[in-house]
């Protein structure tokens, strides 16, 4: 398992309707991607937000941060993102509970 965490810098607009941009915007096509786990956006506080997407393998979780930067490009200039940090790695240890299969909306 590969997780992508990448972290971003809003400047512009409000982290309620980027949530729900997110929302209804790139999380179900990450989670239409061939090899897809998991997919959390969390709000850090002070205009910071993470996201944390999780893949079978490391060419799909690669693929997700070309999919991410054109959803940023294209659909979220309106509120000033910049990534400020981006790391792929191997997933060594991991534990879920059933609860992760829940979705949660914004």
């Amino acid at each position: 398992m590969y997780t992508v965490v990448r972290e971003y810098r809003m400047t512009q607009g409000s982290m309620d309707d980027l949530m729900h941009r997110i929302d209804v915007g790139i999380a179900d096509v990450f989670a239409d991607q061939e090899g897809f786990l998991s997919y959390e956006v969390l709000d850090a506080g002070d205009g910071r937000l993470l996201t944390i997407t999780a893949f079978t393998d490391r060419s799909s979780a690669e693929n997700s941060s070309a999919l991410a930067a054109d959803f940023v490009r294209d659909e979220l200039a309106g509120f000033g993102l910049t990534r400020t940090g981006h790391t792929l790695g191997e997933v060594m240890v991991s534990r879920a509970g059933s609860g992760m299969l829940e979705p949660i909306h914004h």
